[in-house]
């Protein structure tokens, strides 16, 4: 895909922690980490996210993308503490997690 260049002007707070992201991960620069926020968004723009609350802790959710529809019924949903230790690529694969989305491993 041809480059082009564009100019603008962002929140410092906000392009100080995209820095920091760019050279934590080994990245070009912090146009590399807003070019790939950019695909996410236009890739996830035109999903819809539906939820239906249940008796007895269940809920369905439905989502809609590109004339697809993803239906789940789900139990429970809770919240637990984030513990690295446990929550961590290695641990999760090994307990047959399965990663379904979220950062890419750059390699």
């Amino acid at each position: 895909m041809a480059r082009g260049r564009f100019t603008t002007t962002y929140d410092s707070e906000l392009l100080r922690l995209v820095r920091e992201k760019a050279e934590r991960e080994g990245l070009d620069g912090a146009s590399t980490v807003i070019e790939e926020a950019l695909r996410m968004y236009f890739t996830t723009m035109d999903v819809e996210a539906w939820e239906k609350q249940l008796s007895g802790g269940w809920f369905k959710k439905l989502i809609i993308c590109n004339g697809h529809v993803v239906f789940e019924s789900v139990r429970i949903r809770k919240q637990l503490r984030y513990n690295p230790g446990f929550h961590n690529h290695e641990v999760l694969s090994e307990r047959g997690w399965k990663k379904v989305h979220g950062q890419r491993e750059r390699g």
